[in-house]
């Protein structure tokens, strides 16, 4: 198990816009059980993860898997940067389009 008292979890309501970016620069986060506004780089992409899936879901159709073997294998994971992460998700739901 994660113990999340070792990260800086964003909250899954945070604002992003049409382009898929963080509307704010600081989110609502939580951290050792208290909640504090975090700039965005110092965000551990938890909540966001299971909030993405559930999104596209809704949004798209789609079920995808954001962690999995592909993207926890990668030399560069999807998870560096909001900006991998788009381009992994981008990545992902084409491939679904195609099967």
């Amino acid at each position: 198990a994660i113990n999340e008292e070792d990260f800086v979890i964003a909250q899954a309501n945070a604002d992003i816009d049409a382009k898929g970016k963080f509307k704010d620069k600081l989110i609502s986060c939580r951290k050792n059980g208290e909640f504090i506004n975090a700039e965005i780089d110092s965000i551990d992409l938890i909540n966001i993860i299971v909030s993405i899936e559930e999104k596209v879901k809704m949004e798209y159709g789609q079920i995808i898997v954001l962690v999995n073997e592909r993207s926890m294998s990668s030399q560069n994971h999807p998870f560096r940067t909001i900006s991998s992460l788009a381009v992994y998700l981008g990545e992902l739901l084409s491939e679904n389009e195609v099967g």
